[in-house]
């Protein structure tokens, strides 16, 4: 998926790609990481909302290898490479999650939720809700506009 989903075709600049080839946006997205990692702790199903390429899916399933973890993604080619990085992600609108009520100990949703304001984040969190077990816990990060500007810089 575009780090910018605004640029045109031949200025795309992929998660992965992005990861690979800078230390800095590495080190910051491995700092940001850690955080939604700690949050895991207690967790055995675990989902990711807008899971874009897959990044955090891929270190939730290295720390928690007997854990249920599967990510969801509107974008069908961010879907296309977390399967081809045989992660569990599926094609679906965080507004109609295709799960049972009260499946996942923990939903995840890293900066995602500043995409939603023409799509109504109240949609999205009670549909969250619904997914989530009792006491459950949903953890949500959005980018601090000053450092997120920064690290955009330096990458």
């Amino acid at each position: 998926m575009p780090v910018d989903h605004k640029l045109k075709i031949d200025e795309i600049v992929y998660q992965r790609e992005l990861y690979s080839k800078s230390f800095i946006a590495r080190t910051f997205r491995d700092f940001l990481d850690r955080l939604a990692l700690e949050a895991l702790k207690n967790s055995e199903k675990i989902l990711d909302v807008g899971c874009g390429e897959g990044l955090l899916l891929e270190k939730i399933v290295s720390i928690k290898k007997d854990a249920l973890v599967c990510g969801i993604d509107l974008s069908p080619e961010n879907v296309e490479i977390c399967l081809a990085h045989n992660l569990s992600a599926i094609l679906a609108d965080a507004k109609r999650l295709p799960f049972a009520d009260e499946t996942f100990d923990t939903c995840i949703m890293t900066e995602v939720i500043q995409y939603l304001e023409e799509e109504k984040p109240q949609e999205v969190i009670r549909e969250i809700a619904r997914v989530l077990k009792t006491n459950g816990q949903l953890f949500i990060m959005f980018p601090n506009d000053r450092n997120y500007k920064v690290a955009r810089l330096l990458t």
